[in-house]
């Protein structure tokens, strides 16, 4: 069904950001949680957002930067 402009105008909008990143240091990976939570909230509650780990075995189309930009 298409929703009437009277539909759009009720409707409450949700805000959503995602982040991806690749780090190389596994020690880091719980620094980076931290501060996701100090920005989006604690992840325990409700609405806050969710921190998920996943190993990346092969990456194509990504250009090494170098450290000291």
């Amino acid at each position: 069904m298409i929703p009437t402009t009277k539909n759009l105008l009720e409707m409450h909008e949700t805000r959503h950001r995602t982040l991806f990143s690749i780090i190389e240091q596994e020690e880091l990976v719980g620094r980076m949680a931290e501060l996701a939570q100090e920005i989006s909230g604690d992840f325990q509650q409700e609405h806050t957002g969710f921190f998920f780990v996943v190993p990346v075995l092969k990456a194509i189309g990504l250009q090494h930067q170098p450290k000291n930009l």
